[in-house]
């Protein structure tokens, strides 16, 4: 559908510290179905929107709460919320938790809890995708 996604999470490495770390993702067009957005009941990540941000220093953790509202008329199952921490442009880190059930025109808010310390990073992104 010619969107970029974004999307945060955790890996568990144990071994020596390599200088440089690459992902990548192959999609092959034989396991791709593409529909258009009218019949195929998906939901693009365009069609959530973010507001209301707040961060608050609580104790040994930062809250960063807002609303999400759902601007398509297709109720979701649940939506992903990854915050991505950056230090000097760089990934510093990454948290995610789901929304569950957020309908056609529904507006929901969230929080997540970071114990990720403020002089690790120096902006973070909200990023909300469909999950189905």
């Amino acid at each position: 559908a010619g969107e970029t996604i974004t999307y945060g999470n955790a890996i568990t490495y144990k071994g020596d510290l390599p200088e440089t770390v690459e992902f990548s993702v192959d999609v092959k067009e034989t396991n791709v179905t593409y529909l258009p957005q009218e019949s195929s009941g998906i939901i693009y990540a365009k069609d959530l929107s973010v507001e209301n941000v707040t961060v608050e220093d609580i104790s040994y953790t930062t809250e960063y709460s807002a609303d999400v509202t759902n601007n398509s008329d297709i109720d979701m199952h649940a939506v992903s919320i990854s915050i991505i921490y950056r230090k000097d442009g760089n990934l510093a880190g990454s948290e995610s938790d789901l929304l569950l059930s957020l309908n056609a025109g529904e507006t929901k808010s969230f929080s997540i809890h970071s114990v990720i310390d403020k002089e690790e990073y120096d902006s973070y992104e909200i990023y909300i995708i469909p999950m189905g």
